[in-house]
């Protein structure tokens, strides 16, 4: 028996189509729907929801996260059903959910959440986190969230999204138009990865990158 909601259930079916490789790291599929869910909040979505437990990672769906670790298998043949008829998702807000988790790192999205008062007043007053189960308060999804997720929401430029593929190394993410990304040669891959082994702040993530006609890669 899974314990997920059906619209979350299409949440992460939506991710598993466009991206396995996110959808399965469990912390990047729980942040997908938390994102999904503020974007639909600000966009006054009849259907969104903040009904999330608040960790130490951030805010997160226990049912989800639960069905997906301890109930794998019928939660991915769920999955697998639901992928070619998914109707309740909206594919504006899906994808730029999708590119705030897919442009960032792991710490980098977590830290992203805990930005919000939502997360913030739900931190143990104590700071321990063991055996925590504090229930998130859509009332603590203040004026300062809003305007924090409007502006993601409209970073995300769809135009730029559906023309770009993201390249991972070692928790940098290089950002290419989709053509550059055909073009991308074993060397020139090589070098971004030797790049991404540079342990200074000097790259930032995104990390848009352009290929000149000699092969040359310009980080922009």
């Amino acid at each position: 028996m899974l314990y997920s909601k059906m619209n979350r259930l299409a949440q992460a079916a939506w991710l598993f189509n466009e991206d396995k490789r996110e959808f399965y790291h469990v912390l990047k599929l729980v942040k997908f729907v938390f994102f999904y869910e503020i974007f639909s909040e600000v966009n006054d979505v009849e259907t969104a929801s903040l009904d999330f437990k608040i960790y130490e990672q951030g805010p997160v769906d226990t049912r989800l996260r639960g069905d997906f670790e301890f109930r794998k298998e019928e939660f991915m043949d769920k999955i697998r059903d639901m992928r070619d008829s998914i109707t309740c998702i909206d594919t504006r807000i899906a994808k730029k959910a999708y590119w705030t988790i897919n442009t960032l790192n792991k710490k980098e999205v977590s830290e992203l959440t805990h930005k919000f008062d939502y997360w913030k007043k739900g931190v143990p007053k104590n700071g321990e986190w063991a055996n925590s189960n504090i229930e998130g308060n859509p009332s603590d999804f203040s004026q300062s969230d809003r305007e924090l997720a409007q502006l993601l929401f409209d970073m995300a430029d769809i135009a730029i999204i559906d023309n770009s593929s993201v390249v991972h190394f070692n928790g940098k993410h290089f950002v290419l138009n989709n053509n550059d990304f055909e073009k991308l040669s074993d060397k020139q891959q090589k070098t971004l990865e030797e790049l991404s082994e540079i342990e200074d702040d000097s790259l930032q993530n995104p990390i848009y990158v352009t290929l000149e006609e000699g092969g040359e890669i310009i980080i922009d």
